[in-house]
């Protein structure tokens, strides 16, 4: 189980001392542990490109979007994303 903190990191209730991803405005979590996040941010970290890097701390794998509005899974693995327009992608 992951949950977001008051402070944009996503945290592990495994260990919630540890910052996992920060800089996220919503996120889900694959079956496999990979993190897909939405940011409002601009820092280098966000690639809208889908391809996973992994943190240096939490050796956690995450990829990062930030011009999209919401986000989900579809069969846990496939990401669908909101866009600005409230519409989803085809």
């Amino acid at each position: 189980m992951y949950f977001l903190g008051a402070d944009n990191c996503v945290y592990s209730a495994a260990n919630t001392a540890q910052q996992l991803v920060c800089q996220v405005t919503d996120f889900e979590v694959r079956v496999d542990g990979y993190i897909i996040a939405l940011t409002d941010s601009t820092a280098a970290d966000v690639t809208n490109d889908g391809k996973f890097t992994q943190d240096p701390t939490s050796f956690t794998y995450y990829t990062k979007y930030n011009n999209k509005k919401g986000l989900t899974l579809a069969r846990g693995e496939e990401p669908i994303f909101i866009g600005d327009d409230n519409k989803v992608d085809a």
